[in-house]
C-alpha cells in the first residue's frame, strides 16, 4: 500500500525523492497526523507526525530531495528543491 506512488515518482522526479504517506488506522483522529517518511534512494523509512513537517520539509529541500505528500491514498502535494547555491530553506530565500 505505501509503495503505491514509488514507480510514478521515480519516473517523474528520479531517485532522490521522499514520500510522506499518511497512515490511517480506523477513525482515530490522531492516526491522521502520522505519516510514513520513505526515502526512495535508500528505501529507509520511519514514522513522523504532521507537526514535524515544518522542520522536515525545508531540511529535505536543502538536501535536494523532492518531497511528495500522500494523504488518504491521494497525492496531495509535491515540493521541489530550488535550484540555487544558497543553503537557506526556500521560504527564507
Amino acid at each position: 500500500m505505501y509503495d503505491k506512488y514509488d514507480n510514478e515518482c521515480r519516473v517523474k522526479y528520479g531517485d532522490k525523492v521522499v514520500i510522506l504517506f499518511q497512515t490511517v488506522a480506523g477513525d482515530n483522529v490522531q492516526d491522521h497526523d502520522t505519516f510514513q517518511m520513505r526515502y526512495l534512494d535508500t528505501l529507509d523509512f520511519k514514522c513522523v507526525q504532521r507537526g514535524q513537517f515544518y522542520d522536515i520539509i525545508p531540511w529535505l529541500l536543502i538536501q535536494k530531495y523532492v518531497v511528495v505528500i500522500v494523504e488518504q491514498c491521494e497525492l496531495t502535494a509535491v515540493h521541489m528543491p530550488v535550484q540555487t547555491s544558497l543553503s537557506l530553506p526556500p521560504l527564507l530565500q
